[in-house]
C-alpha cells in the first residue's frame, strides 16, 4: 500500500504540468481520472498474476516444514478457494483505494494550478549572515525531508516497519537461545533413556551403571497422565509423535533430582510424600484455576486420585506431572521399577555423551531390554530451536521483503522531491554550488529520512507481542526481554547503506544536469 502511493505521489509530481497541457487543449476531469485509473488497473493485476505462483509456493514450502516438525503427513497442500480469492481482491482492490484520492485532486486541478505548481514549499527560516556559510549543506538537506511530511511519513513508515520485523526476529532467536541456555542449566543429566516397558530398578542401576563413562544412573517411573479437570469424560490426545500434546506422569527422587525447574509458586516436592504432586506450567494449563495448595484429579494406569498440588514449574518440555519416589507405587501396582533413565556422565561434551549412550543402549539391548529412545540433553536446544526457527525465519524474510520494498518507495520518494526542486538545485548552482554539494544535500536528506526510520522501529516494542504469543504458544511461557544489540547495529547499517545507495543515481543525475536545462524543463 505505501509503495503503491509512493509510486503514484512520483507519477504525479513528474506529470503534473503534462496533465496541465491536456486539460488546456479539451481533456475532461474523468477522461484523464480514467486514463490513470486504467492504467493502475492494468498494473495491479500483472502484479497480482506474478505474485500468486510464489506465494503458492511458498506457503506449501512452509506447510511442509511445520508438517515435518511435528512428523505429520500432509493430505492435500492445495490452499483453499477463499485464500486465492482473496489474494486476487487484495491484489485488485487496495491499488485502487489508495490511487483514487490522489488521482481525483490531481485531475481536478486547473490549468494554472498545474503550470504553477511548486509542490514543496520551504518553510519560514531566519536569516543571518552565516546562515550558508556554516553547514548550510546540513541545514538545507534537514529543512527538505521535512517539507513533504506526509510523503515522509509514507517512507519512513514502511522503512521502519522493515526494522521493526527484523530486530523482531532476532531479538526473539536471542531471547529464545536464553531461554534454552537457562533450561539446560537447570538439567544435570546427560543422556535421557526411555524403555518400552518397566524394568526392575536394581538391575537397570547394575547394568547401566557398568558401562564405560556412566558416573550416576537415576531410574524413574514414567506413565501416561490424565487429566480430570471436573465432571464429565476426560479426554487426552496427542500428535502422532507421542511428544507434542502428551501429558507425562513421572516420579523423581526429591533428595538427589537431576531435573530443578525454576518454580513458579509452591514447593518442590518432600522425600517419601504420597498425595503430593507438582505440575509444570504445561500441565497446569490443563487445570484451569487451580493453583498451589488445590486438590487435582489424575488419571494414571487406569485409575483416577486426587492429589494436591504442591507447585508450579516452569521449564521447557511436554506436561509433566512430578511425583516422588514411590507415590505412584500403590496407583500401578509395581514396586521398583522403572521405564525412564536420566544419566549423568564422566564427560560432558556431545561427543562423549553420544558414545557413552551407545554403550547404554548396546548394554540394554544385550540383556534383552528394548530401548524406545535415547537422547542427550544436547538434543534439546536441536529440539526446541526447531520449534521456533521456521517462524524466525520467516518473519526476518518478511523483514527482507519490506526493507527492500521500503527502500525502493524511499529512492522513489526521493526522486520525486529532487524533481520538483530541479529549479531550485539549478539556482542553487548559479549561486555558486558546485555537484557534489547538490549530492550532498540529497544524501543528507535520505540519511535524515533513513535515520528517523531507526529512531521509529526502534520504539515499536513487537518482539514484545512475538516472544509472548510464541511463547505462550510452545511452552505456556513468556520469553524473556532480551536486546540483540548485533540486530541494531545491523539495521541501523543496512537502513543507513541502503538508503544512500537507493538515491545514489538520483543524486548523481541531479549533479550533472545542465542549469539550462534545469531551469527550461517542462
Amino acid at each position: 500500500m505505501i509503495l503503491v502511493a509512493t509510486m503514484l505521489q512520483a507519477l504525479l509530481a513528474r506529470q503534473v504540468r503534462e496533465i496541465g497541457i491536456l486539460k488546456g487543449i479539451g481533456a475532461r476531469d474523468h477522461q484523464i481520472l480514467g486514463t490513470y485509473l486504467t492504467m493502475i488497473g492494468l498494473i495491479a493485476a500483472v502484479a497480482t498474476a506474478v505474485s500468486i505462483w510464489p506465494s503458492v509456493a511458498i506457503g506449501r514450502l512452509m506447510a511442509q516444514a511445520v508438517a515435518d516438525m511435528l512428523n505429520i503427513d500432509t493430505v492435500n497442500a492445495a490452499p483453499p478457494a477463499w485464500v486465492a480469492l482473496a489474494t486476487v481482491v487484495a491484489g485488485l482492490a487496495v491499488p485502487y483505494l489508495i490511487a483514487l484520492l490522489p488521482l481525483t485532486r490531481a485531475s481536478r486541478r486547473t490549468v494554472r494550478e498545474a503550470f504553477d505548481d511548486h509542490e514543496a514549499k520551504a518553510p519560514p527560516r531566519r536569516r543571518t549572515a552565516r546562515s550558508w556559510d556554516a553547514g548550510r549543506t546540513v541545514v538545507m538537506a534537514f529543512r527538505n525531508a521535512f517539507r513533504r511530511k506526509g510523503r515522509l511519513v509514507l517512507s519512513v513508515t514502511l522503512v521502519a516497519a522493515a526494522g521493526a520485523m527484523l530486530m523482531t526476529g532476532l531479538n526473539t532467536a536471542s531471547a529464545w537461545r536464553t531461554l534454552t541456555d537457562d533450561a539446560l542449566r537447570r538439567q544435570t543429566y546427560d543422556l535421557e533413556v526411555r524403555l518400552d516397558h518397566p524394568q526392575d530398578v536394581e538391575r537397570l542401576a547394575h547394568l547401566v551403571g557398568a558401562v564405560h563413562g556412566v558416573r550416576h544412573v537415576a531410574p524413574s517411573a514414567s506413565f501416561a497422565a490424565l487429566a480430570h479437570p471436573g465432571p464429565g469424560i476426560p479426554v487426552t490426545a496427542t500428535y502422532p509423535d507421542k511428544e507434542h500434546g502428551s501429558f507425562t506422569a513421572l516420579t523423581v527422587d526429591p533428595g538427589r533430582p537431576l531435573l530443578r525447574p525454576a518454580p513458579a509458586s509452591g514447593r518442590w516436592l518432600c522425600f517419601g510424600e504420597k498425595t503430593a504432586v507438582v505440575l509444570n506450567q504445561q500441565a497446569l494449563a490443563r487445570f484451569p484455576g487451580a493453583r498451589a495448595g488445590d486438590r487435582i484429579t489424575l488419571g494414571i494406569h487406569g485409575r483416577t486420585d486426587s492429589w494436591q498440588l504442591a507447585g508450579v514449574t516452569e521449564e521447557i518440555g511436554p506436561a509433566t506431572a512430578y511425583f516422588a519416589t514411590g507415590a505412584l507405587d500403590d496407583v500401578r501396582g509395581k514396586r521398583d521399577t522403572a521405564s525412564l533413565l536420566r544419566i549423568v556422565s564422566d564427560r560432558h561434551d556431545d561427543t562423549s555423551r553420544r558414545t557413552v549412550l551407545a554403550g547404554v543402549e548396546r548394554t540394554l539391548t544385550d540383556a534383552g531390554t528394548r530401548v524406545r529412545r535415547g537422547v542427550p540433553v544436547s538434543e534439546l536446544r536441536e529440539s526446541v530451536e526447531g520449534h521456533v526457527s521456521l517462524l524466525i525465519g520467516v518473519v526476518i524474510g518478511i523483514a527482507a521483503v519490506m526493507g527492500l520494498v521500503g527502500l525502493l518507495g524511499l529512492g522513489a520518494t526521493m526522486a520525486t522531491n529532487v524533481t520538483e526542486r530541479r529549479r531550485e538545485f539549478a539556482v542553487l548552482r548559479t549561486l555558486g554550488a558546485d555537484p557534489a554539494a547538490v549530492r550532498r544535500i540529497v544524501i543528507y536528506e535520505v540519511t535524515a529520512a533513513a535515520a528517523l526510520s531507526t529512531v521509529l522501529a526502534l520504539t515499536v516494542p513487537a518482539f514484545l507481542l512475538l516472544g509472548n504469543v510464541l511463547g505462550n504458544a510452545s511452552f505456556r511461557l513468556p520469553l524473556p526481554l532480551h536486546i540483540s544489540f548485533a540486530g541494531i547495529v545491523l539495521w541501523v547499517l543496512l537502513a543507513l547503506i541502503g538508503s544512500v545507495l537507493a538515491t545514489w543515481a538520483t543524486s548523481r543525475r541531479t549533479s550533472r544536469t545542465p542549469v539550462h536545462g534545469a531551469l527550461t524543463a517542462l
